[in-house]
């Protein structure tokens, strides 16, 4: 094997593929890259697997002789990160020598590139979206997903197509994130739970890349996200997800419009001084402000107004909530204003965009044991929005 390739040409390729690396491979081999110098398409392609995420990449290179070796991943990843401007990759002798401006290194190659595990091919029926659609689909859910990656399910993504529209969800059982949009492809049905391994990997991959992506899910065991020249496939979980769709509300009682940064501005500044254990936060809602108040017992409270648009209500409305659970969900919503819907103070709240249905985010409340109540609102400052005066 001979070829020239351009550093960053094959950095990329590296450090795309190397996210598919196990640190803890199921055999020695996985630890290796399987590296290919295609002589007939004069390409080389890289590939990285680790028995469930294969990450298969490739770029256009001057290949003077094919060929195919195993190399270890990180030291590889490493040296040629390391390097600069144009390279010169040889094997000979079960070593891989990389030539550059100043000086030479060697790797040791694995006897037996034939022993790399061969990903598997998806085969099924496939939809092709854009690159910014699928990125707005991974941040409205994946923050949403459990963390614990213990509980497979929950923190996964679960994606599901047909022939109208596509849907993604995340939820650790306390909130929910949804993102949906028309899908104008050939008619089918089909359900994918994707690893959160899997969308993580893709969402650093999606980063720098635009375009379409061609999305495959075969027998709902496999899937495959195709970009230019990048394939990422997963295998999926077998495990059935939980029926969201049941937990969210129809009719709401409540309809309140607030701007977002001011909210979440709001919401930062009261959570200095929320309490470390319960970190909850009560908002009243009266007309024409919310008003937002967090404490820690023993050190102090926090209370800040907020300008909102809402109907005409009898009564105040006011719901306790995880103050962190509810700023990831307002940072999470790709809209200058923010519509919150409740129904009461028990019950889902859903907070969502308010130019499109295409995403929300539904948070359960917390139950208060004491609602604070205040002799004076505080003030909104007009100068600085959100802000307050006095309380």
């Amino acid at each position: 094997m001979k070829l020239e390739i351009a550093q960053k040409s094959l950095a990329t390729l590296l450090g795309n593929a190397y996210k598919a690396i196990s640190n803890h491979p199921n055999i020695p081999i996985m630890s290796c890259f399987l590296f290919q110098a295609d002589i007939k398409n004069q390409q080389v392609i890289v590939t990285g697997f680790n028995g469930n995420l294969g990450i298969k990449t490739h770029a256009a290179c001057q290949i003077l002789d094919g060929g195919t070796i195993a190399v270890n991943a990180e030291l590889f990843h490493d040296v040629v990160a390391s390097l600069h401007e144009q390279l010169v990759l040889e094997v000979t002798s079960n070593q891989l020598t990389i030539t550059h401006s100043t000086g030479k290194c060697r790797l040791a190659t694995a006897t037996d590139p034939s022993e790399f595990p061969e990903m598997p091919t998806v085969v099924g029926k496939s939809t092709t979206l854009s690159v910014e659609v699928i990125k707005c689909a991974i941040a409205s859910t994946l923050p949403f997903a459990a963390r614990n990656e213990l509980q497979q399910v929950l923190a996964a993504i679960h994606l599901k197509l047909s022939a109208t529209i596509w849907e993604t969800a995340a939820t650790d059982g306390h909130r929910l994130g949804v993102a949906c949009s028309h899908n104008g492809t050939e008619e089918f049905d089909s359900a994918a739970t994707i690893p959160h391994a899997t969308v993580t990997r893709l969402k650093e991959i999606l980063v720098t890349t635009k375009g379409e992506c061609q999305i495959t899910i075969a027998d709902e065991s496999l899937i495959s996200f195709q970009l230019a020249n990048i394939c990422v496939t997963s295998r999926l979980l077998d495990q059935q997800y939980p029926n969201y769709r049941s937990l969210i509300p129809t009719q709401f009682n409540y309809r309140f419009i607030v701007n977002k940064n001011i909210l979440s501005s709001a919401l930062n500044r009261v959570a200095t001084l929320a309490g470390q254990k319960d970190r909850f936060v009560q908002i009243t809602f009266s007309p024409g402000v919310a008003t937002l108040y967090a404490e820690a017992p023993d050190l102090g409270g926090a209370v800040e107004s907020v300008a909102v648009t809402s109907e005409d209500y009898d009564a105040d409305f006011t719901i306790g909530f995880n103050i962190k659970y509810l700023s990831e969900a307002v940072r999470a919503i790709d809209s200058s204003e923010i519509v919150i819907k409740a129904s009461a103070p028990g019950h889902p709240v859903i907070l969502a965009p308010i130019e499109n249905t295409n995403q929300f985010v539904l948070i359960m409340p917390v139950q208060l044991k004491q609602i604070k109540e205040f002799d004076v609102a505080p003030q909104i400052n007009d100068e600085i929005p959100g802000s307050v005066i006095a309380a």
